[in-house]
């Protein structure tokens, strides 16, 4: 096996999961270990919308464990903060409905705050048709729901 000596191709490497090391940092919610990474790489704003298996984006795995603080520094990296949220998984969900079903509401909220289209972002549905306040709700996150809408509101 050939030695990777440039920390871009390193940051870069998958494992057979199509993990990066950013993914596992996002997962694991280290905000440090994340903004680290951004810097070995020459192209952040595709660094991290790279999908692993299920369409799993860094986003993703940050927001479904409610790691506000490492959801907040991928985002910064993005270009486009909007697209990178609206981006789903193989079933559906974006990264405002993963933090919503574990009733992440700052999380959420930060989310929503990043993006110009809130509303949107917001009533996106999964592939079974629920969208993020629904999400919230059904699995019995009211606050987050409460603030999702709330959010949301404040943009009309």
């Amino acid at each position: 096996m050939k030695a990777v000596d440039d920390p871009d191709s390193l940051a870069k490497m998958k494992d057979t999961r199509g993990r990066i090391a950013l993914s596992y940092a996002a997962s694991a919610g280290h905000a440090d270990t994340v903004r680290m990474l951004l810097k070995f790489v020459k192209d952040k704003d595709a660094y991290v919308r790279t999908k692993a298996i299920g369409d799993v984006t860094p986003l993703h795995a940050a927001a479904l464990i409610g790691a506000t603080e490492t959801v907040g520094a991928i985002l910064s990296a993005a270009n486009d903060k909007d697209s990178l949220a609206q981006m789903q998984d193989h079933r559906g969900l974006n990264a405002l409905s993963r933090a919503a079903l574990g009733g992440h509401t700052d999380t959420a909220v930060l989310i929503l705050n990043s993006v110009i289209k809130k509303r949107r972002l917001a009533m996106s549905p999964d592939n079974s048709g629920q969208v993020s306040i629904f999400l919230a709700d059904f699995a019995g996150h009211h606050e987050t729901s409460l603030a999702i809408a709330r959010t949301i509101a404040g943009d009309m």
